[in-house]
């Protein structure tokens, strides 16, 4: 009960640039059940529309969706932030996320997310990411960024 009392109220302090890099450890981690709690129930994810599960998700399906791209992995990936611009409620981290996949080729894919914060959760959660390049290495096919990826 200690530990839930000490992390909601250290998440009623968390900016976006917090909640943003909080975001991608959890995810490292595998720690999806952890990941819900940084979201508000009502929160708007937005992700690209060429994306199977469409443009907008509730929190559930969104970590469900992670949940189920984690498990293509043997190892990884881990995210390395290259790039950050934050204010207090809204914050862009541009990273990247290299990993092995189960089928034995290297993934590396470039990400940006964009977070806005309300009350110390995430209100509000946009990621821009290359589908094209992760459909086709997660299909086990290679492109044109693969190659200049090696």
């Amino acid at each position: 009960m200690l530990k839930i009392r000490i992390i909601l109220r250290f998440r009623g302090i968390m900016s976006a640039s917090e909640l943003a890099r909080k975001y991608l450890d959890l995810i490292a981690a595998g720690r999806f059940d952890c990941v819900r709690q940084l979201f508000r129930a009502d929160a708007r994810i937005v992700l690209p529309p060429s994306m199977d599960k469409g443009a907008s998700l509730d929190v559930t399906t969104f970590c469900n969706m992670l949940e189920g791209a984690v498990k293509l992995f043997e190892v990884g990936p881990r995210y390395i932030v290259t790039g950050e611009t934050s204010e207090a409620d809204r914050s862009v981290l541009e990273f990247e996320g290299p990993g092995k996949l189960k089928n034995g080729k290297e993934f590396t894919m470039t990400y940006c997310i964009v977070i806005g914060e309300v009350g110390g959760l995430i209100a509000e959660f946009r990621e821009y990411v290359d589908t094209r390049h992760a459909f086709t290495l997660l299909s086990g096919g290679a492109d044109e960024a693969t190659s200049t990826r090696a």
